[in-house]
């Protein structure tokens, strides 16, 4: 994802409990078979509330690590995964190009008007 981008994490499960969290988001939430997950952030309290989905928006850059935070069972310590959080290029470029065209009006508008008074 890109800095700036509003991330959505839909978790289901059809088999046991399970658990998300996500390093440097303080993010952690639980899901049971055909329940709705509960989400709490640490930075706020030990209180789970039941959520649709977890939404957050990427606003720090850098690698982040996620992992089933319930012992699910035999494969539990395999599931991890990484999130990678860019910057916004896009954000920057389009400013730059923006910034650019303006500069260029002001230039022509300014030589024209030096090359009619001249």
């Amino acid at each position: 994802v890109n800095k700036g981008d509003r991330v959505t994490i839909i978790l289901t499960s059809t088999d046991v409990t399970h658990g998300f969290y996500l390093d440097g988001y303080d993010l952690d939430a639980s899901i049971t078979p055909d329940e709705k997950p509960l989400l709490r952030h640490l930075s706020q309290g030990n209180k789970y509330v039941e959520v649709p989905d977890i939404k957050f928006v990427a606003n720090k850059e850098g690698k982040f690590r996620y992992r089933c935070s319930r012992s699910c069972g035999c494969m539990h310590p395999f599931m991890i995964g990484e999130m990678v959080v860019a910057p916004n290029r896009q954000y920057t470029v389009g400013m730059g190009g923006i910034i650019g065209v303006a500069i260029a009006v002001i230039f022509t508008s300014l030589r024209r008007g030096g090359l009619r008074n001249g």
